[in-house]
């Protein structure tokens, strides 16, 4: 078995990334109430254009393609209310969603 298929079947059963306890996933509840495990990823957004740095976050998450709510929903992870914005499915029953802060 290649390192690919390793990865793909880790990836498939969970074993790795999804895992809440030994794993890099942490709890998403769904607006319907369900908790769903997620590998979120708020990363800082730089650009130099020379003269003036501007910089963002931008809120993302990897989640079991299985798991991913609709577009427009909603996620609550540590505490805050994320909209789905849009995803990328990566054709290994994974999504990239991409978040959107809901403001109150």
């Amino acid at each position: 078995m290649s390192l690919n298929d390793d990865l793909a079947a880790d990836i498939a059963s969970g074993n790795v990334f999804y895992d809440i306890d030994s794993g890099f996933a942490e709890n998403a509840t769904k607006a319907s109430g369900e908790v769903v495990p997620v590998v979120f990823d708020f990363e800082y957004l730089g650009s130099d254009t020379g003269e003036l740095t501007i910089g963002s976050r931008a809120p993302r998450c990897w989640i079991r393609s299985t798991d991913q709510p609709a577009i427009g929903s909603t996620l609550t992870i540590r505490s805050v209310l994320f909209s789905i914005t849009h995803a990328e499915p990566n054709g290994d029953g994974e999504s990239y969603l991409y978040l959107q802060k809901v403001l109150s």
